[in-house]
């Protein structure tokens, strides 16, 4: 379904066009974009959404259904590009919806570095003005690599600044396709940038 533009209808009046739309489709066919999960009950919209084309029957039509990422479609080992066996004991997986509530209650023992690179948290995360809380903590250490001086890199202790994609030799792979880029440097990096 492509041309949907809800903002100028009411919510309801929205539902029933998509409604229309999908039932009346020949083979339709959603993409389901990563943003969508990124959030409280993320994974249960993302499920509600892609059972969009089953309640009417897309998936059995060729061309019909449902498409999240192609991420898996690529054999990188990622373990070898993590290096996990260069980091000392164990790791502590913290929910990023949870982060908040992880950086202002997590004990034994309690964080107390924490290292943000190409996102800001203090606004992308649930239960913001907690996570912003935490990070003014006197016994939390923040250190922010980024390109931009963003709202997390202004709470932190250290900011070090990114290269951007143009300064960087690199690898990009697709959330949708089955390409993989290599990408060269164009410049070399500016500044202190790293």
């Amino acid at each position: 379904v492509t041309g949907v533009q809800t903002c100028a209808l009411p919510i309801a009046e929205s539902v029933r066009r998509l409604a229309r739309m999908l039932g009346g489709a020949r083979a339709p066919f959603l993409r389901v974009g990563l943003a969508l999960g990124r959030h409280a009950c993320g994974g249960r919209a993302v499920q509600a959404v892609l059972l969009l084309p089953a309640l009417v029957g897309g998936w059995r039509r060729r061309g019909g259904g449902a498409f999240v990422e192609s991420v898996h479609a690529f054999s990188l080992n990622y373990e070898a590009l993590r290096r996990s066996q260069l980091r000392p004991g164990s790791l502590r997986v913290v929910n990023q919806a949870l982060l908040g509530q992880a950086l202002a209650e997590l004990a034994d023992p309690p964080v107390q570095a924490f290292f943000v690179m190409s996102s800001n948290p203090a606004v992308s995360c649930p239960d913001a003005e907690r996570l912003r809380r935490a990070l003014l903590r006197d016994d939390l250490f923040t250190v922010v690599h980024d390109t931009f001086l963003t709202e997390t890199a202004e709470l932190a202790d250290i900011v070090l600044p990114a290269c951007t994609a143009l300064e960087h030799e690199d690898l990009f792979r697709s959330y949708g396709q089955l390409y993989m880029q290599y990408v060269r440097p164009a410049i070399p990096p500016l500044g202190q940038a790293r």
